[in-house]
């Protein structure tokens, strides 16, 4: 054989990988954006459910919960599972389960039967993000991961945002039930696609199962992520939170003294030896309070403050996601060239600047404020999520890089916890303190009371209202309007503690280098 043949060949061979590593992005992006979106979508239709079903808010928030504390007990385990089985087996092992579950979420017949089912297809949902990442960090080099990555990100941002807007429409004017049922075709496509075009990757066997670490993992992670669920709906004060919470940071003391002493541990915790690695996690997890910061309250706002549908929320939100989307590319091409730091800086800083400027939230302000402040928040989370992500996990080395993966999924998920936590108390407490204020003032100046009262009768007089109990219906209005208004002041307040988490991540950026070293 001839070197121009042996040239020839070696030319063709590079093209053909060069193909099917982008052909895999395509194929895991499927599956990653199914299960991101079913984190979202699923909530616009708890108040059906709770209709058909027949139970309150309290009992049919099991239906997230549940597929919340799953997801925390099975992603520890998957950097196990895709070195012994191989990623592609797993991978396509969780779309079937995950396509199953949702199958079944769109039979249930009661609360019971319907929380049974999420957590089945939890099961797959929390091994699909993991895995999927590790797959691309295995067919893509190093000098391309980051346009990898942000391609791939388009689907961990943008689903997010485009949840309660398909949701909303789909309530509206289909079923509750088909936000479920959605999953079957396009499941079923990522299975076959997998399966034809994948390759799988190199096995790498373990001797023995780490049982200990994997209970003290799933009891302890569950428990938390479980504390902090309860937290954001009945407050701190309560003590089988605080008890749940404190069995569960025992348990993971005990699961780190336990991977520590071990020689093949469920997660390798030497990785956090690696700088960047470490303070990228760091970043991610206060940035990560941000992305779910946003998405927990400005539904809420518009719903409950502006009065605006479901699905007009979401048409709100969706060219905030569409920016997310642009800008992922973008930053992975940029972060090939200049490192994750300077992308994370300039990011972080404008989503910091944008949750300041939603500060001064009211019941006037024009959704174009609103809309262009959060679009500005997309494009400083675009350019930050995926770089910092990928320079976390470049500076693992390959056999230990579905560990990682599957770290920084739990890193994403405890963060989004922990943050609607804070987040949750904080907006009713700071509600309570802006209602006595505004009523406080308007006992001290009652002339201006009398005068607000009297606008008020004279607008009820004026649509045809009866005239007896005026003064009550007038001071119902000027209750509600109270209510609002110190409601419009408690979001403005927590966004500002939604700035303030993110600036937190600046401090870990500055440490993040632009080569690590993975020996």
């Amino acid at each position: 054989m001839s070197k121009q043949d042996v040239k020839s060949i070696e030319q063709k061979t590079e093209e053909e990988n060069g193909a099917y590593k982008w052909i895999v992005l395509g194929v895991v992006l499927i599956g990653a954006f199914m299960a991101i979106l079913d984190t979202s979508i699923v909530n616009i239709a708890l108040a059906e459910m709770m209709s058909v079903f027949g139970v309150t808010y309290e009992e049919i928030d099991w239906v997230v919960t549940a597929y919340l504390l799953s997801m925390g007990v099975i992603q520890p385990i998957t950097g196990y599972l895709s070195n012994n089985f191989g990623a592609k087996r797993m991978y396509i092992f969780s779309l079937i389960v995950f396509t199953i579950g949702s199958a079944l979420c769109g039979m249930a017949w009661s609360r019971e039967s319907m929380i049974f089912f999420r957590i089945i297809q939890a099961i797959g949902g929390g091994m699909i993000m993991p895995i999927s990442n590790t797959i691309i960090y295995q067919v893509f080099p190093l000098e391309e991961r980051g346009m990898a990555l942000g391609i791939w990100g388009i689907a961990a941002m943008a689903a997010p945002a485009i949840g309660p807007t398909l949701g909303g429409y789909i309530v509206q004017n289909l079923n509750w039930r088909v936000i479920f049922t959605i999953n079957i075709p396009i499941g079923i496509i990522g299975v076959v696609l997998a399966g034809i075009l994948l390759k799988e990757t190199e096995i790498i066997p373990s001797k023995k199962f780490d049982f200990i670490g994997f209970i003290t993992a799933s009891i302890g992670f569950a428990s938390v992520l479980y504390a902090l669920s309860e937290a954001s709906s009945k407050g701190w004060d309560e003590a089988y939170v605080l008890a749940i919470l404190a069995v569960g940071i025992l348990m993971l003391i005990l699961f780190v003294i336990n991977e520590l002493q071990i020689t093949e541990p469920l997660i390798d915790l030497r990785i956090f030896k690696k700088r960047n690695f470490t303070f990228s996690m760091i970043s991610v997890f206060f940035v990560t309070i941000g992305l779910y910061g946003g998405i927990f309250l400005l539904p809420l706002y518009l719903q409950n403050i502006r009065g605006y549908t479901a699905l007009q929320t979401g048409l709100l939100l969706m060219p905030i996601a569409i920016v997310t989307g642009i800008m992922m590319p973008i930053a992975g091409w940029l972060f090939d060239r200049i490192g994750a730091r300077p992308l994370a800086l300039t990011g972080i800083s404008l989503m910091v600047f944008s949750m300041y400027k939603l500060h001064g939230l009211n019941l006037v302000v024009s959704s174009w404020y609103i809309q262009f402040w959060m679009i500005i928040r997309a494009i400083g989370l675009g350019l930050t999520m995926m770089p910092v992500t990928t320079a976390a996990l470049n500076a693992i080395s390959e056999p230990k890089m579905a560990q990682a993966a599957a770290t920084r999924s739990l890193v994403t998920r405890v963060a989004g916890s922990f943050g609607l936590a804070i987040l949750s108390p904080q907006l009713e407490h700071r509600r309570i303190f802006h209602f006595n204020k505004l009523a406080n003032g308007l006992k001290q100046g009652e002339a201006i009371v009398s005068q607000t009262l009297n606008k008020l009768q004279h607008g009820i007089l004026v649509n045809g209202n009866a005239v007896e109990h005026l003064q009550q219906k007038a001071l119902v209005m000027l209750y509600g309007n109270i209510s609002k208004q110190a409601m419009a002041n408690a979001f403005g307040d927590t966004f500002l503690l939604v700035a303030v988490f993110c600036s937190l991540g600046l401090i870990p950026a500055l440490f993040i280098e632009k080569h690590p070293d993975k020996n």
